[in-house]
């Protein structure tokens, strides 16, 4: 290479230390105007990465990989074989071509064991084992942490040690698995990357973490932060990618009209940039369609991606709710078959899943081991939702063994966790078993207010089914022996009633203390008794029950 190719190569590298793609992309090619390298290629690979120029990368990757095997650079080659790794599975959806890259890869690397490329191969296959052995997948990616710090390649350490607190969250070790994600990310937002591409993986893993125990506050903060870095760097592909992630917070806190315009966005942009990580904007949508109630849309979108085992619940979901419960428990099992009990978190949707579907199915019965195991995780993790799940399937399981009374405190504690965890939803579908729970009590005016509040808010939030199911059953019920403002509305406090009014806002105990300038716990008294003279045992019944009293809302 002559001085001119040589400045030419050196002003790309610089090019692309500062996020100038498109300037990398010119300076990489006047480089090899000059003569061919494989360093000018494989550069040129990087800046058509972000530029999402398909065609170019993939020519210009794999004309250096020849190039460095060809030249006895083992390492280097397999450095760009781990990338082509990854650029099959993203742009073109080619999983089998793919793996072959990351074979090739471990070939070149065989008694090279000691290098940075060693423990960027070790990510990458740590990152397929992650769906299928989340131990397995958390050891490789430790390894290849240990040899990033070992070697100064902080990408490397900090995106794999990302990597091994995702496998650990979804192993069930949520506290330690946090620490690292903490950890790798704040090595982000102290701007410790040089690969913006693996700063943005790293701020994703955490997400998914939260996803994956439904931590839904924590995950829109980080989704916040993962957009403005991709704003501040130009990173339309990140951004694409955050907005699915985006969109499952928005469906799970009931934002549905935001959730629709964020997922139909990534969907349309990933489809140009990145085809091959479309469906989990596909997956996202789907579920949306079926808390709508738009079941027959849903089922499409899912059968879409029916390889992937997310589909398979949902298409379990949409079974449950039409009344096919084996069906329903047939595809519960099938992922609790794919994902292994190392997996302690992932598995939990499907365990709640085939606990209900054979409790509610033709004939009756209690999936106990199911049961105990989704009790199991929700008490070793601990998060609000999880708590919500495992309260919900084992109310169902009380009231199929004859004990109301019992599964009353249990839904009524699991819609508690669930407006905790801010999933409106789950609350919902729980309040709607809760009703038939009291009615078996005999409480009729109490079940009533339960589904009279899943029609009036699951109105609003768009969940048709749902709202049907509530209506259904209260059309068969007699009508109630006399309204409730009679009952309920000359004993109310005028203070009880300022209460109760900023709650329909939908403020917590703390922001309706702050506004009355009162303590947390005269908050607390006040709403438990209200929702006594109200005979409501949820914030969405007494929001119901408020409205109908016809109490002013600020």
């Amino acid at each position: 290479m002559d001085e001119i190719g040589a400045a030419a190569l050196r002003e790309a590298q610089e090019a692309i230390q500062r996020g100038e793609w498109a300037r990398a992309q010119t300076a990489a090619q006047r480089s090899l105007a000059q003569g061919e390298t494989a360093e000018a290629l494989e550069l040129l690979g990087l800046a058509c990465w972000w530029l999402s120029d398909i065609d170019t990368l993939f020519a210009s990757r794999e004309r250096a990989f020849r190039l460095y095997v060809d030249a006895g650079a083992l390492q280097r080659a397999a450095r760009v074989a781990v990338w082509l790794d990854w650029d099959y599975r993203a742009f073109r959806g080619e999983p089998a071509v793919a793996s072959g890259w990351l074979r090739r890869a471990r070939r070149l690397l065989e008694s090279h064991p000691d290098c940075a490329e060693f423990g960027w191969l070790q990510m990458r296959e740590a990152d397929a084992l992650l769906a299928r052995d989340a131990l397995a997948a958390a050891a490789g990616a430790s390894a290849a942490a240990a040899l990033g710090r070992r070697h100064g390649d902080v990408d490397l350490e900090y995106t794999a040690l990302s990597l091994e607190g995702l496998a650990l969250v979804a192993a069930g070790r949520v506290a330690l698995g946090m620490q690292l994600l903490d950890e790798a990310t704040a090595a982000v937002v102290s701007g410790d990357f040089d690969d913006r591409s693996q700063a943005g993986v790293t701020c994703c893993h955490l997400i998914s973490a939260c996803e994956l125990v439904r931590d839904f506050e924590r995950a829109e903060q980080w989704c916040h932060r993962v957009r403005e870095y991709c704003r501040a760097w130009d990173h339309p592909p990140l951004f694409a990618v955050c907005r699915t992630q985006y969109a499952g917070v928005l469906i799970a806190s009931g934002r549905w009209h935001d959730a629709e315009q964020e997922v139909s966005s990534a969907i349309t942009e990933l489809e140009t940039m990145r085809p091959g990580w479309i469906g989990l904007g596909i997956l996202q949508l789907a579920e949306l369609r079926r808390r709508q109630g738009r079941l027959d849309e849903a089922t499409m979108l899912f059968e879409r991606v029916a390889a992937s085992p997310t589909a398979w619940l949902g298409l379990g979901a949409i079974a449950l709710e039409r009344g096919q419960n084996a069906e329903a428990e047939r595809h519960g099992r099938r992922f609790l078959r794919r994902v292994s009990r190392g997996d302690h978190t992932a598995r939990a949707a499907a365990l709640e899943l085939v606990t209900l579907a054979v409790a509610t199915g033709t004939s009756p019965r209690v999936a106990e081991q199911e049961l105990q195991e989704l009790e199991t995780l929700a008490a070793e993790v601990g998060a609000p939702a999880l708590l919500g799940s495992a309260g919900l399937a084992r109310g169902v399981a009380l009231m199929l063994t004859g004990s109301p009374t019992a599964a009353v405190a249990v839904l009524e504690q699991a819609i508690a966790a669930f407006e905790q965890a801010g999933v409106g939803y789950d609350a919902l579908r729980t309040q709607l078993a809760l009703a038939v729970a009291l009615d078996s009590c005999g409480q009729d005016e109490a079940a009533r207010a339960e589904r009279d509040a899943v029609i009036q808010i699951g109105a609003v939030l768009g969940a048709a089914s749902l709202v049907e199911q509530a209506r259904e059953r209260r059309e068969r019920l007699p009508p109630p022996s006399k309204p409730l403002t009679t009952a309920f509305g000359v004993t109310i406090t005028a203070r009880e009633r300022d209460v109760l009014a900023l709650l329909v806002t939908g403020m917590t105990n703390r922001q309706i203390a702050e506004r009355l300038a009162v303590s947390q716990h005269t908050v607390h008294r006040h709403v438990a008794n209200a929702f006594s003279k109200l005979g409501v045992s949820s914030r969405a019944a007494a929001v119901a029950a408020t409205l109908q009293l016809g109490i002013p809302v600020p």
